[in-house]
């Protein structure tokens, strides 16, 4: 058999291990050992894991996984290994855990800062297999002090991220600096503790630099009382798109958004579509299809952030009768 042919039918751990004996396999593999079919998805924790998926049928190929040395047990079969500039990085190949169904191959690198260590590892994978990411999951709750350097190390990914999801509380100071940190280029879900549909949740949505939102970002944030956004980019055509998904009464929750421009906005075109009706200069009213009226106001603010922008107040359709939601700033 033809050495390409042996490549072609060991696991992505086992030539990741050839890849391991020296720079010019690690080159042969990688020019030449091509793995259709298969997505990359990255768990980080308190550890970060690199999953690999079937696309054809689901199923997980294989994992990789950078930890903390600290949960190390002297029992385990270690051997070490070099992964980009480091060198003798702790290693083991995993079992499976006991009654998990899952018994796919593992490997566990270990790392006295495991948020590094994911970074070297990843990089690696990258150069050998060439794998897109299917989706990135975070777990604020259990990131412990890494969370801003994993923040920063997603954004620098959020090109070929075309989802993020994020876990944990509402109540937890990191929210809200994880909304206004990340800068996704792709689809952006907040799932909260204790609850099994990621679009259940109500939000309170700040986002002080919001250059990154864009329209179908507001998918993730349907279930939102209240949206406040500073420096924004979006276009009047982009903001049309937005308030189509308002009048399409997407938005059941919904008492006041606040979007504030970086730079002049230029408002024409962005009521087509709407049908919206003028009350006053730079006022507006339009219908929603599930009965609520939202009132469109075109302002600037002169004092802290001297801004052009839109601020939009819902009058709520509640038992048949509109009520008016006054919300406090």
């Amino acid at each position: 058999m033809p050495r390409e042919g042996i490549f072609e039918n060991m696991t992505m751990i086992e030539l990741w291990d050839f890849t391991r004996i020296s720079e010019r396999m690690k080159d042969f593999v990688e020019e030449q050992v091509h793995i259709a079919n298969v997505q990359l998805v990255i768990h980080i924790d308190d550890a970060i894991a690199f999953e690999f998926f079937s696309t054809t049928d689901g199923k997980k190929v294989c994992s990789f996984t950078a930890e903390p040395t600290v949960i190390l047990d002297e029992e385990d079969s270690l051997f070490h290994q070099n992964i980009g500039r480091f060198q003798d990085v702790p290693s083991a190949y995993l079992e499976p855990i006991e009654g998990n169904d899952d018994d796919t191959p593992m490997m566990g690198t270990y790392w006295d800062d495991y948020l590094i260590g994911g970074k070297a590892l990843f990089k690696e994978l990258d150069e050998i297999f060439h794998m897109p990411i299917k989706h990135v999951l975070v777990d604020m709750m259990k990131t412990g002090g890494l969370i801003r350097g994993a923040v920063e190390w997603i954004n620098q990914l959020s090109e070929r991220i075309p989802e993020i999801m994020i876990r944990g509380s509402q109540e937890n100071g990191r929210f809200m600096w994880i909304m206004d940190a990340l800068k996704p280029k792709g689809r952006l879900i907040f799932k909260f503790d204790g609850e099994e549909d990621p679009q259940t949740h109500e939000l309170d949505v700040r986002i002080s630099d919001s250059n990154w939102v864009r329209p179908y970002h507001f998918n993730s944030w349907r279930s939102a009382i209240k949206m406040t956004m500073l420096e924004s980019t979006m276009t009047a055509q982009e903001i049309r798109e937005v308030l189509v998904q308002i009048k399409q009464g997407l938005f059941k929750n919904l008492v006041l958004v606040m979007i504030y421009f970086r730079g002049p906005f230029r408002n024409g075109g962005c009521l087509d579509d709407v049908n919206a009706t003028m009350d006053e200069r730079f006022r507006w009213h339009f219908d929603c299809d599930n009965g609520d009226k939202a009132i469109l106001t075109f302002t600037h603010v002169d004092a802290i952030i001297d801004a052009d922008g839109i601020q939009i107040e819902f009058v709520k359709k509640i038992n048949n009768a509109l009520e008016t939601i006054q919300e406090n700033a």
